[in-house]
């Protein structure tokens, strides 16, 4: 007759390098993110032990996963906002309805104040309200900002012949 092997409790040891003391743990969980998926990392105790495992929900030990700070995120995400209005004004076929969406208005007055226009670097206006949240930026010699591109008022260098191109390939309407 078969009998069923001992019922015994198993125990997931894990190396110091796996874990973190009970004073690290919530100051890491505060200041950083999975450096994955950049998503909250959570505190799992060990029972029978001081030390306890940082997690991220959907890639794991954050040991294995890594770790970012939230303001090396915070950057990272600021630089591509910047960088998707580039990419919809220089790919308009693919993404030509989001430049009709406009800006978030708190960003909008961020780019106003910040940035001029990439053609002639003239000043960059509100020049209309598209919906209670989104404006429309442009300058008022090229129109949306989003077709002529922005620059920061640092960077720009003015060059005569470029602004004769642009305006050739974008006649007024």
């Amino acid at each position: 007759m078969l009998t069923s092997p001992p019922l015994e409790s198993f125990a997931l040891m894990l190396s110091d390098d796996d874990t973190f003391t009970q004073t690290e743990a919530p100051m890491i969980v505060e200041k950083f993110v999975c450096g994955v998926c950049h998503g909250q990392l959570f505190i799992v105790d060990q029972p029978g032990t001081p030390r306890v495992l940082i997690i991220c929900p959907e890639h794991g030990n954050v040991c294995h996963c890594g770790r970012v700070t939230n303001a090396t995120v915070s950057i990272e995400m600021e630089r591509a906002y910047k960088n998707f209005y580039s990419a919809i004004r220089a790919l308009p076929d693919l993404w030509g309805s989001l430049i009709e969406q406009g800006f978030e208005r708190a960003h909008a007055f961020k780019v106003r104040k910040e940035y001029v226009c990439a053609v002639c670097g003239s000043p960059i206006y509100a020049t209309s309200r598209i919906t209670d949240e989104n404006v429309e930026l442009g300058c008022t010699r090229h129109g949306n900002i989003n077709t002529c591109g922005y620059v920061k008022k640092s960077e720009y260098t003015y060059d005569f012949e470029k602004i004769k191109a642009w305006e050739k390939n974008h006649p007024r309407r």
